[in-house]
């Protein structure tokens, strides 16, 4: 997610947040200060479930064969798939590479 896009949700949940706690003598608010404050909470952990580089962090040693074999849909060509048991990232590698060297 890019800053501008986060800062303006980050905008948007204090918003809430503050008409929330303007109509909670009204009623109704605490439905728009929950609203804003579960939009808080996923912009701040996205990043944490989000595991775009964990496959690079594997030792090489760890990463075994599944006997999985797909084509890649990008490229046409045959990929193999690899697995960490420990992380459960998987890898999809041509046929002819080996991401344990």
């Amino acid at each position: 997610m890019s800053a501008n896009a986060r800062f303006a949700i980050y905008a948007l949940c204090a918003l809430l947040v503050l008409a929330g706690m303007a109509m909670l003598n009204g009623g109704g608010g605490l439905v728009l200060i929950g609203i804003g404050l579960v939009l808080f909470a996923s912009v701040v952990l996205e990043g944490r479930y989000r595991t775009g580089g964990a496959a690079q962090d594997v030792p090489p040693d760890r990463w075994q064969r599944t006997g999985e074999r797909e084509i890649d849909s990008e490229t046409g060509k045959p990929v193999e798939v690899w697995f960490d048991p420990v992380t459960g990232a998987r890898r999809y590698r041509p046929l002819d590479h080996d991401p344990r060297r």
